[in-house]
């Protein structure tokens, strides 16, 4: 018996592109479930912004990214630095007030500094909770 080796990559680059696709697919979801169990949602931006990326070079070897485009997502994910003035603060950049609404109001709030924002680590918590059904397994 002689295995036709085009055919046999083909069929193999084929299931594997599904299975990486959907463990991306897996990962994007259980990062929107970790911002939503944590409560870090006010006009749902951050969970719709999640994206999965083909980044394939190689057929055989599948590759996705999964990222955020939402502008503040940094923020959320990382928390604000230790390392700025007054320790945990968010200060303005442009001007000498902040100003937002804050979640549930609909009145603008001008402040000087405001308190920072600890880490969610939406990604490494969802990283950390994959397992091999995510891949093998159809929605």
């Amino acid at each position: 018996m002689k295995l036709n080796s085009i055919r046999l990559n083909a069929a193999v680059a084929e299931m594997t592109n599904r299975a990486v696709r959907r463990g991306a697919n897996a990962l994007a979801r259980r990062a929107r479930a970790s911002v939503l169990g944590q409560g870090r949602i006010d006009t749902h931006e951050m969970i719709r912004s999640f994206r999965v990326i083909d980044i394939t070079t190689n057929p055989l070897r599948p590759r996705y990214r999964v990222v955020n485009t939402a502008p503040h997502y940094p923020f959320q994910e990382l928390g604000t630095p230790k390392e700025a003035p007054g320790v945990g603060f968010i200060y303005p950049t442009r001007g000498r007030a902040l100003r937002f609404k804050p979640k549930g109001s609909n009145v603008f709030v001008f402040a000087r500094r405001v308190r920072g924002v600890s880490p969610g680590h939406f990604m490494t918590r969802a990283v950390r909770a994959e397992v091999l059904r995510d891949f093998t397994t159809p929605y």
